[in-house]
């Protein structure tokens, strides 16, 4: 539930629809650097599942009873779950500084990590553009003889550049967006530190399972 009415009306903000693939609906974002962070979010797979403005952390400050309501809530396989803001550099204020000296101590006795992102971490790059790239084939459907092919390919070899394991599935009469499809999924993986192109050497992920039927 979200406790944060998100809107427009009177504010420098800017409200979008991230269609997430993990979520399997719509997540509501209120800037673009909240939209990258959920990239990073949609990716990683220690991230079961994730949240805007779902959660309302009661304090004090000033001798006055406040609440605060974070950007992100998001539940992890491995650790706790984690309550997120996010926030450029250039509005930590004081004011900010002292409500996350706040916050914390609040988080950590409920069972919580609060986390606190600015677009140093979000915005690192090459990282997030290849995220974002990938994202577009998310939804791409795959299939178990999608994997069988990739299991086929890298048998005799364990590495291979993008561009080999495209004309490998062309020469199958497949689309490349489903190696795309399954670099996104980790069904075979890549070093995303370095920029995404035709020549990036890919490996197959041993013992990966990913298939559109599986997730839903």
């Amino acid at each position: 539930m979200s406790f944060r009415q998100l809107n427009n009306a009177g504010r420098l903000i800017n409200i979008g629809k991230y269609p997430s693939d993990k979520m399997g609906t719509n997540v509501w974002t209120e800037s673009i650097l909240e939209r990258d962070l959920a990239h990073w979010l949609e990716f990683d797979s220690n991230v079961i599942s994730y949240r805007t403005q779902a959660v309302r952390i009661f304090f004090e400050l000033d001798g006055k009873r406040r609440h605060y309501t974070p950007d992100f809530f998001c539940e992890r396989r491995v650790g706790p779950p984690q309550i997120i803001e996010v926030k450029p550099q250039k509005r930590l204020s004081p004011w900010f500084l002292q409500l996350y000296r706040i916050i914390t101590p609040i988080c950590e006795r409920e069972g919580f990590e609060f986390v606190l992102y600015t677009e140093v971490e979000i915005r690192a790059q090459p990282v997030l553009d290849n995220l974002k790239l990938l994202w577009k084939y998310a939804r791409t459907p795959l299939y178990p003889c999608h994997q069988v092919l990739c299991y086929e390919f890298f048998f005799s070899t364990p590495e291979a550049t993008l561009e080999e394991l495209f004309q490998f599935f062309v020469s199958r009469d497949l689309e490349k967006q489903v190696v795309l499809g399954l670099l996104y999924h980790r069904i075979i993986t890549t070093d995303l530190s370095i920029p995404l192109g035709t020549d990036s050497p890919v490996r197959y992920r041993s013992g990966s399972t990913t298939t559109n039927e599986e997730a839903s």
